[in-house]
């Protein structure tokens, strides 16, 4: 028997780190340094992904394709890539994003110093554009297009020079 009601077990919001359209998507590998969550924002640190804390970001965290058997362990709920993992980073397209605050569709966003979206002020460095409206703790739609001059922050110390170019 079919559901009667298509919002009785879903409120149509995607997982974090699910690539929200069918529009061209780039996804990029890098080996995780720490525990990176799906939808949240990737920085390189010394060439491994590490959760961004501000922008500019390399990208986003796509979520996992597959299950690992280790997931359906008791208290394992963490949506997240591990340290050592190749962590999927998408640099160009849409995908849903963990976000810390409301946030409204049209609107610019940046990155929440522990790695979720937020809108972004006047102040801030944008990062892409919320594609729809979300609640706090949840996630929405982020459309980015990642500059190709992006510098890691591991590079940019060395050289003296700004922690990037890109957005």
């Amino acid at each position: 028997m079919a559901i009667p009601d298509g919002q009785l077990y879903h409120d149509g919001a995607l997982g974090a780190g699910r690539v929200a359209t069918t529009e061209r998507a780039t996804v990029n590998g890098a080996v995780a340094a720490e525990e990176v969550g799906f939808g949240k924002a990737v920085a390189l640190k010394d060439n491994q992904a590490a959760v961004a804390t501000a922008a500019p970001i390399y990208g986003i965290a796509v979520r996992r394709s597959y299950t690992r058997f280790y997931d359906f362990k008791e208290g394992n709920g963490a949506d997240a890539w591990q340290k050592g993992e190749t962590v999927g980073v998408l640099r160009e397209g849409t995908v849903a994003v963990q976000i810390s605050e409301d946030v409204d569709a049209g609107k610019a966003a940046t990155v929440a110093s522990d790695g979720t979206f937020k809108p972004a002020g006047s102040a801030d460095k944008a990062v892409g554009i919320f594609l729809t409206s979300g609640d706090k703790g949840g996630t929405a739609n982020l459309q980015i297009r990642i500059d190709p001059a992006y510098t890691p922050a591991s590079a940019a110390s060395a050289t003296g020079t700004s922690a990037g170019s890109g957005n």
